[in-house]
This record gives structure tokens, C-alpha cells and sequence, in this order.
């Protein structure tokens, strides 16, 4: 019977959740040969998933080393970097997967997650301009984001944009009007004073 490598056993263990023995046949497996970006990658993604951030990011950085074109180097790379709070790296790793591959199934929800942690850092600053371009291109990016739209509609009533906030009611998304914090977002945009005007204008 054939013994498995490194790499199998790694994914054997990663798979069942045991990350701290997955990291070990993985770091042995990159020890044997270090032209092993898969491996790098996945011993990226099971120390991120243990915990360990600035080792999974190094790992990742290996890999994209090796093979930058890859979309889940990327990837990884980018969870990594917005798990230790470095979102402007996470924001450009996300956009380097979807890039690559524009239907990748989670960079699209980790960018937009990204992003409005980047705007509540900014925020935290008083760069208010900032703010409203990391909300704005969540929004954009996933017209569907409940807590995008939800913190898009709080800036533009803390910023008193009436008129976006309007616009924002106006083309509202469906899914938004089926969560309680979407339709308790619209609450606070029907209750703007330029909204009712416009109603009455209609």
C-alpha cells in the first residue's frame, strides 16, 4: 500500500479540524520541497484557521511568491490581513481574487465585509469623506448587503444627504425589504424630511 505524503495527511487532519497537526505535515511538506505553493496555501489556511494570523499571512505571502495569478493565494492572503485589522491590504487582496476570478463564491462578501470595517476605522477618525467611498462601494458592490445599506442609510442621515438618501429608498433592493434591519433602515429614510417632500412633490 502506498503511504500518503505530507500534503494528504495535511488535508486529512485540516479536514477534521485538528489545524495544529494539519500545520505540521504541511510545514513538512513545504520543508521537503519549498516550490510547493498549494501546500504553502494550505498551510496558510490552517493556521488561519487556528488562529495564527501573521504566520498564515507569511504562508500566504509564499505562496503568492511562488504563483502571484493564483485566486485563493489572494483569498487567503486577504483573510488573514483583515483578521489582524489590516483592512487596506484585505481590501486589496479581495479585489485581486475578484479580478481573477469575478465569480469567486466568498471574495465578493469578504470584500464588502472589508470594506465597511474600513469605513468604521476611517469613521473612528472623523475622515467622514473616506467613510462615504468605502459605503458607497460596498453598496455598490452588493446592492443586496443588508449591513452596507444599513450603514450607507446612517452616514447619509448623520451627514444630512437627503437627497441620496432618497435615492437609496427608491432603488432598495428586495432582499433589503425582507430583513428587520433593512426595513428599520427604510424607517429612518421615510422619516427624513426631504424624502416626505419629495412624496408630496410626486
Amino acid at each position: 500500500m502506498e503511504s500518503k505524503t505530507f500534503s494528504q495527511e495535511g488535508m486529512e487532519l485540516y479536514q477534521r479540524s485538528e489545524f495544529l497537526a494539519a500545520a505540521e505535515k504541511y510545514q513538512a511538506s513545504v520543508k521537503e520541497d519549498s516550490e510547493r505553493w498549494q501546500d504553502w496555501r494550505m498551510l496558510g489556511f490552517t493556521l488561519h484557521a487556528g488562529g495564527q494570523q501573521q504566520s498564515a499571512a507569511d504562508s500566504f505571502r509564499k505562496a503568492l511568491g511562488i504563483k502571484y495569478d493564483d485566486p485563493d493565494n489572494h483569498f487567503g492572503h486577504g483573510l488573514a490581513a483583515s483578521a489582524m485589522g489590516d483592512l487596506q491590504h484585505a481590501i486589496k487582496a479581495f479585489e485581486e481574487v475578484l479580478k481573477r476570478q469575478p465569480q469567486h463564491p466568498h471574495a465578493k462578501g469578504a470584500l464588502v465585509e472589508a470594506l465597511i470595517q474600513r469605513a468604521d476605522q476611517v469613521h473612528a477618525e472623523k475622515n467622514l469623506f473616506a467613510v462615504e467611498e468605502y459605503l458607497e462601494r460596498a453598496h455598490k458592490l452588493d446592492m443586496a448587503s443588508v449591513p452596507a445599506f444599513v450603514k450607507l442609510v446612517d452616514y447619509y442621515v448623520e451627514t444630512a444627504q437627503h437627497e441620496k438618501l432618497v435615492k437609496l429608498a427608491k432603488d432598495a433592493h428586495p432582499g433589503i425589504l425582507n430583513d428587520p434591519a433593512g426595513m428599520e433602515a427604510v424607517a429612518k429614510i421615510h422619516h427624513d424630511p426631504e424624502f416626505l417632500h419629495s412624496r408630496h412633490r410626486t
